[in-house]
């Protein structure tokens, strides 16, 4: 008996270790943790006025029709200097 509670005592002097080990592990990761949430809470502002930003739209691309109708209406006006 007096054996078993020896076997114990080393047990639990292991296990008080492997718990101080995982507590100091924990703190670490805590602080990491909270580190990541302060960055997160800095950004989130600039994340919610993304969103607010005006679009710009599409532009269309020049097809030959435009173009056709763009050299019209620039020979019916004054803007024959340009062409030449």
């Amino acid at each position: 008996m007096y054996q078993d509670l020896i076997r114990l005592d080393k047990r639990n002097d292991e296990l008080l270790e492997l718990n101080k080990e995982l507590t100091q592990n924990l703190k670490t990761i805590q602080k990491e943790l909270n580190g990541v949430i302060l960055e997160q809470e800095k950004k989130a502002p600039l994340k919610k006025a993304l969103p607010k930003r005006k679009q710009v739209p599409k532009r269309q691309p020049m097809t030959p029709e435009i173009y056709q109708l763009l050299l019209e209406a620039t020979s019916k006006t004054s803007y024959k200097w340009v062409r030449t």
